[in-house]
């Protein structure tokens, strides 16, 4: 019986592949076999033309047949390719010092934009650098002075210490103590006042040999519950206090200010709202942190839990901003002299369906 074409093949086949079976010697390659051999010897011939094209991947013809026709997606949500391609996102640059009008305060300034954006449905801030140069003691804050009286000659007078920043360290002359020292001097230079801080309660305490009394309800903020004078920072809390031979402070001293600010780029653009002592409620864009010590740059690179980003109720030309950085009272921070700078992330649609949709 004849074999067929194929029982010829296979035995062929077999035949053919006994000639390429490698032995287990030749499997097997010892340690250091090819120590001797030049590794920079290379034969041309071995080396592939496109070594990366060779590695690549290429996939499977059948796991490519079995994909079929992909689904067509009709999302609309923030991170679909459909809605990046139907907004557009401006990064904006703002510093201080290039505001419009130079005159203005650096902690209070209008920014006009060369060409306005139109249609701007969300601002974010991406990013803030600010100074922390406004001082913890200083005449707008109110926090500079108070009038003492000595009982046995009536005598006032009103202590003042300089606007700045001071520490507490009780060996340094540049400390708060220190300061309130040379004051009592200048104003009562016939009596020795004791300032001290105490080691283990941290509190102030002002003597005298004899009796006195301190009135701290000559400050411009004297009416607020909080923060109404240079007493309230010495950890005074009552605002009058009557003549005695000692005066000691029920709170530790107050020398770092508050330890937040507010950013607002527009009187409209409502994200965090701040209670004021007096009950009344107030908006910022934006509140920052302030994790620096003084003469220090506070970087707010916006990855923090707090929200800075505003959504307008509708697609809105824009064509300026008004930047302004106050305090817990809605006080315009002095930086004596230095300047802010802000990014801001502006969306703005570029797709007619979507402004309509935003729109209505």
């Amino acid at each position: 019986m004849e074999k067929t074409y194929l029982e010829l093949l296979a035995e062929n086949d077999a035949e053919a592949r006994k000639e390429f079976e490698p032995n287990a010697k030749e499997l097997f390659i010892e340690h250091g076999e090819y120590d001797d051999v030049d590794p920079h010897q290379k034969d041309d011939r071995e080396e592939l033309e496109d070594q990366e094209a060779f590695q690549k991947y290429g996939g499977s013809h059948q796991q490519a047949a079995q994909l079929g026709e992909l689904r067509p997606t009709n999302a609309t949500h923030t991170s679909s390719v459909e809605y990046d391609k139907a907004v557009k996102v401006h990064v904006l640059s703002i510093d201080s010092r290039f505001r419009t009008n130079l005159i203005d305060n650096p902690s209070n300034f209008l920014f006009r934009l060369k060409t306005p954006i139109k249609n701007v449905v969300a601002v974010r801030l991406s990013s803030l650098e600010i100074p922390n140069t406004w001082y913890a003691f200083s005449e707008i804050r109110g926090n500079t002075s108070f009038n003492v009286t000595i009982q046995s000659t009536g005598k006032i007078a009103r202590i003042t210490i300089p606007q700045g920043n001071y520490s507490l360290d009780e060996t340094s002359t540049d400390s708060l103590q220190a300061q309130l020292r040379r004051s009592f001097l200048i104003a009562f230079p016939n009596y020795v006042f004791v300032i001290a801080l105490d080691p283990i309660s941290s509190l102030l305490s002002i003597s005298l040999s004899i009796p006195f009394s301190m009135d701290f309800r000559s400050g411009i903020f004297s009416s607020r519950n909080d923060n109404w004078g240079l007493g309230y920072n010495l950890g005074f809390r009552d605002k009058q206090l009557g003549f005695a031979l000692k005066h000691t402070g029920i709170s530790i001293p107050d020398i770092v200010d508050s330890n937040y600010v507010f950013l607002s780029l527009n009187s409209d653009w409502k994200v965090v709202e701040h209670n004021q002592p007096d009950r009344s409620n107030t908006a910022a864009f934006a509140k920052v942190i302030i994790d620096v010590p003084k003469n220090n740059i506070v970087y707010d690179n916006g990855s923090n839990t707090i929200t800075k980003r505003y959504g307008l109720k509708q697609p809105t030309n824009i064509t300026a901003f008004t930047v302004s950085v106050v305090d817990e009272y809605e006080q315009n921070v002095q930086l004596m002299g230095g300047s802010i700078s802000l990014s801001l992330e502006i969306t703005e649609v570029l797709n007619a369906a979507l402004y309509e949709t935003l729109r209505n």
